[in-house]
């Protein structure tokens, strides 16, 4: 058989590729492990060679495994965007619409975001506005801004509908080559310690590096001067690329850290159908980007 001959399982795949674990994706895609390890070694059979390294930490790809998970992205946002076409029934949308968000979802999330749109909606306009999360649902109720997804729970008033799209929890996060010298260094954005003295006290930190966003505790982590303190999904990206990884704090368990919501935010009095449509796109999108 052929490749094209197992689409179907492609999608498969990239879970487990992205999980980097056989456990993490069968979770993702709602299959049994076993079945999930046949389709890992059908499409290697396929190809002719390994496609994952299998390990006590879990799961590497291989560099024929790297491009069968590029390519496999690929047609699976094709397929993504042949159902928008459809579903549009050739609606010429036109305009504009303004989005309000925080750093870390604007640098991971709306690149791939606004692409698909251009490629799909060629007449409407992305603006996007970044900032802090309270900030950003002021404007939003000020009209400044059409959507908002931000760090959040999801509210409803008689101004704004909300939707939470998905959940995150902060873990410590370390560079691969970080010398012992700074393990007691941590970078953090203050949202997730409410008493940050007494927590680098309990937690045996001597120094720390307050950041204003994630971003930059996710770039100075990865630069190797100290443990950062970020979501999960803001590390997830550097994990894959083999720049951090997951910190084990002797006295600090994995589930330390309250959950936040990312939740999405919209005028009720503003309806449009291309905000309606373009909101509902977001939702979808969000959704299958938080699982990748």
């Amino acid at each position: 058989m052929r490749l094209k001959d197992h689409i179907g399982k492609l999608e498969y795949f990239c879970a487990v590729a992205e999980s980097r674990s056989i456990k993490g994706a069968s979770k993702k895609v709602f299959i049994g492990q076993p079945q999930l390890t046949k389709v890992v070694k059908q499409l290697e059979d396929c190809v002719g060679t390994s496609l994952v390294v299998r390990s006590s930490k879990g799961i590497t790809l291989t560099q024929p495994g790297e491009k069968l998970y590029r390519y496999s992205k690929k047609i699976l946002q094709q397929v993504d965007e042949a159902e928008f076409l459809i579903k549009s029934k050739d609606e010429d949308f036109q305009g504009e619409l303004r989005i309000g968000t925080y750093d870390s979802i604007a640098r991971y999330f709306f690149p791939d975001f606004i692409k698909y749109i251009n490629a799909t909606m060629p007449g409407v306009s992305l603006r996007l506005h970044t900032g802090r999360s309270d900030d950003i649902l002021k404007k939003l109720k000020n009209k400044e801004f059409d959507v908002a997804i931000i760090v959040a729970e999801a509210k409803s008033t008689n101004i704004v509908s909300a939707s939470k799209i998905y959940s995150d929890s902060f873990g410590l996060y370390k560079s691969v080559n970080m010398e012992n010298r700074f393990d007691k260094n941590l970078i953090y954005f203050p949202y997730p310690l409410n008493n940050t003295p007494d927590a680098m006290k309990k937690f045996g930190f001597v120094h720390s590096m307050v950041c204003d966003n994630l971003e930059t505790v996710r770039s100075l982590a990865e630069q190797g001067v100290g443990i950062g303190l970020l979501p999960h999904r803001v590390a997830k990206q550097s994990v894959m690329n083999s720049q951090l990884v997951e910190h084990n704090h002797p006295k600090i368990k994995s589930n330390s850290f309250d959950t936040h919501d990312i939740s999405m935010f919209h005028l009720k009095k503003e309806e449009s159908s291309l905000k309606n449509f373009v909101v509902d796109e977001m939702k979808r999108f969000l959704s299958l980007w938080h699982k990748s």
